[in-house]
């Protein structure tokens, strides 16, 4: 008995090659602006005789980035909606427009 293959629908392998092209080529163009960012970094702090940065200006430095990276993240109304004093501060208000 032949198995029946009316539900299924056939994709070429050309149509979900491009796509994956076009990701694979975004992300080697990623990696490779981020290569020669730190590599233009290198080049001229080593030209500089530049001192490295220290323990604490790396720490500092890596919690800036990760408090950067999560406000840019949340939306500002997101953001307040969450915070306990602000959203129990519009609830008051709310009920005091009652």
């Amino acid at each position: 008995m032949q198995p029946s293959y009316t539900n299924y629908t056939v994709i070429s392998r050309k149509a979900i090659s491009v796509p994956m092209n076009k990701v694979l080529r975004n992300t080697y163009l990623l990696l490779s602006l981020t290569i020669m960012w730190s590599a233009t970094t290198a080049g001229l702090a080593l030209s500089a005789h530049a001192a490295p940065p220290g323990i604490f200006m790396t720490i500092i430095g890596m919690f800036g980035l990760i408090l950067q990276t999560k406000h840019i993240k949340t939306p500002r109304s997101t953001a307040a909606a969450r915070h306990p004093m602000i959203s129990s501060a519009r609830e008051r208000l709310k009920a005091a427009r009652r």
